[in-house]
């Protein structure tokens, strides 16, 4: 699901997405024409009549972004002669990775003259998220080069996402400087990150633009093909979407037994030495890399005490536990402590394809030392299935990427589900925990910041309700559905029970008028006495949407579940729940 591509968000830049389309069709289709004539000798005419073209085509490229001009001066001095959209926007990814290269860079000499430990830890976070970067731009790169991809829309929404996961990662690294940290390293780190962000934003702005001329041409019977020694006109092929499954083709070849009585693991975890490992740290070890098999560990009721970090290559990892409250996953890094929030992760995924089932993850550390989180995701296509998530403020980081989860369980007390990745929670439970005093509850503190993102918190069947403990001092604090982190923080609640403890309004200010005006928040089929919407907040971000809208946002649209969760033998579904028969998909 393109980030621009609901009714409601393109009448804003409307007129500007209709231009960009028509430069675009108008450049590829003669630019497609041109390959297929072959070029031939110019005369002088025909060299300005190219040299016309490539700035229109640059031009056209560049109309949807929020630095043009600076996009059409960078175009036009490095890239040469091109005028293929697709070639052109790898320019912009070169770009960008160039200008991440040196950030890294200025960053290694930054952090050996910082003397202050708490900004030397935020420095070391800023070198791995610029990695993180490179990594996402890379892989960009390359796909939207090669030559046998033949499903633009969903490559489209994979660069998409991969896209905004680097402009967030760019701002983890900012956030991490506060007024405990050295102001002089703050400043320059901003300066130095001005022009990769800049470039980012720009090429995720040309993708989602891509996206809507891919949309366009199938609207009409035809899909444009790109790919070098294939730039045509093709007709419109509908396949799933393997490219990024490997040569074994769905997900369902290693996910068909999720439970460890009828599938033999890999590997087996045990606290009391039964398993072939005693800490899941040592399990990862043997795990192979870059796989498109899975690789499934079983780990055994116990409590873990240990810090996990899944990397980036341990792709189709399956862990498998024998229940959320049995095997048990528990750190107590914090912010208080002097760990930036990003990295107080008691166990964090960075690997695609990841999936955990009947595990409990949980950040020990206490509501006095603020931001400790349980579990960080920034998985693309990751499933969370009968987990809990354990916490008092930010529990859940959904950092980035496409994520799903089902019959989940997340307890916290502020922000305790935040992040700017895709996420969508199914028949899960918000447990709302007794704050310290004076303090608010916030559930959800979502932190989309580019209209390009795709990026959403998406809550559907679901309970949000509280724990005794809150119970018991009720009318001493409030809580809320959730605050806008930033300009365009997007929530959508629909079809769930939202009980009494939330407050009538509903909604919490940020910081004054900080994204009340430019959030997307809605409510929809909501039930339960927490879920009357008449005393609600009177922001313009506060959205009354329709059953048409409100499917924009389930799990088989914005984040492309048909193509990914759906090969999983687990219950889901793919559209909205009420009054649906089409849609529902059990799995089971």
């Amino acid at each position: 699901m393109g980030g621009f591509g609901y009714p409601y968000e393109k009448q804003e830049k409307g007129a500007v997405i209709v231009i960009s389309i028509i430069f675009l069709v108008t450049v590829v289709v003669a630019f497609s024409v041109g390959i297929a004539v072959g070029f031939k000798s110019k005369s002088i005419a025909e060299k300005e009549k190219e040299t016309e073209n490539i700035k229109k085509a640059i031009a056209a490229v560049c109309e949807p972004t929020e630095y043009r001009e600076k996009c059409i001066q960078r175009l036009e001095f490095h890239a040469g002669n091109i005028s293929d959209p697709e070639e052109l926007i790898r320019v912009v990814f070169k770009l960008a990775m160039k200008h991440f290269r040196k950030a890294g860079n200025v960053i290694v000499t930054l952090k050996e003259i910082e003397k202050d430990p708490r900004t030397n830890n935020t420095l070391q976070g800023c070198k791995e998220l610029m990695h993180k970067s490179i990594r996402e731009l890379k892989r960009s790169y390359k796909l939207l080069g090669e030559s046998h991809i033949k499903d633009q829309k969903n490559l489209l929404e994979d660069l998409m996402t991969w896209l905004s996961a680097t402009i967030t990662y760019q701002e983890t690294c900012l956030e991490g400087f506060d007024e405990k940290t050295t102001n002089s390293v703050a400043k320059k780190m901003r300066e130095t990150l001005n022009n990769s962000m800049e470039l980012t934003r720009d090429a995720i702005a040309m993708v989602s633009i891509v996206n809507q001329v891919i949309d366009f041409l199938k609207s009409k019977g035809n899909v444009l093909l790109f790919g070098h020694g294939s730039r045509r006109l093709l007709e419109v092929e509908e396949k799933p979407n393997n490219y990024w499954l490997g040569h074994t083709g769905n997900r369902s070849t290693h996910l068909e037994a999720l439970d460890v009585d009828k599938f033999k693991p890999n590997f087996v975890v045990a606290k009391d030495g039964s398993g072939r490992f005693t800490t899941i740290n040592h399990a990862l070890i043997h795990v192979p890399r870059e796989q498109d098999k899975p690789t499934v560990i079983y780990i055994k009721e116990g409590i873990y005490n240990e810090i996990v970090h899944i990397p980036p290559d341990m792709t189709h990892l399956v862990l498998i536990g024998d229940g959320a409250n049995k095997t048990r996953i528990t750190g107590s890094l914090n912010y208080v402590d002097g760990t930036p929030t990003w990295k107080t992760a008691t166990f964090a995924v960075s690997a695609a394809f990841f999936t955990a089932k009947n595990i409990g993850f949980e950040n020990s550390a206490g509501p006095t030392r603020h931001q400790a989180v349980a579990l960080r995701v920034d998985a693309d296509k990751s499933i969370f299935y009968n987990c809990t998530m354990d916490g008092y403020q930010v529990t859940l980081y959904v950092h980035t990427k496409r994520q799903f989860y089902w019959d989940c369980t997340i307890s916290g007390t502020i922000d305790f589900v935040f992040g700017d990745g895709s996420a969508v929670f199914y028949n899960c439970n918000f447990i709302i925990r007794k704050p310290l005093e004076k303090q608010n509850c916030i559930v959800t503190a979502q932190g989309r910041n580019y209209t390009y993102q795709p990026t959403a918190i998406v809550i559907q069947n679901s309970t949000i309700t509280a724990d005794p403990g809150f119970l018991s001092v009720n009318g001493q604090h409030k809580a809320y559905l959730g605050r806008p982190w930033r300009e365009y923080s997007r929530v959508i609640i629909m079809e769930s029970f939202i009980d009494r403890v939330i407050d009538p309004s509903g909604w919490l200010p940020w910081d004054g008028e900080k994204g009340i005006n430019t959030c997307f928040y809605a409510e929809f089929d909501n039930t339960g006495p927490g879920a009357n919407k008449t005393q609600r907040v009177n922001w313009k971000g506060l959205k009354n949407i329709s059953r048409e809208e409100a499917q924009q946002f389930t799990a088989g649209r914005i984040i492309e579940g048909d193509e990914w969760i759906a090969t999983v033998t687990m219950p889901y579904n793919s559209g909205l729940f009420t009054n649906q028969t089409d849609d529902h998909n059990n799995l089971g």
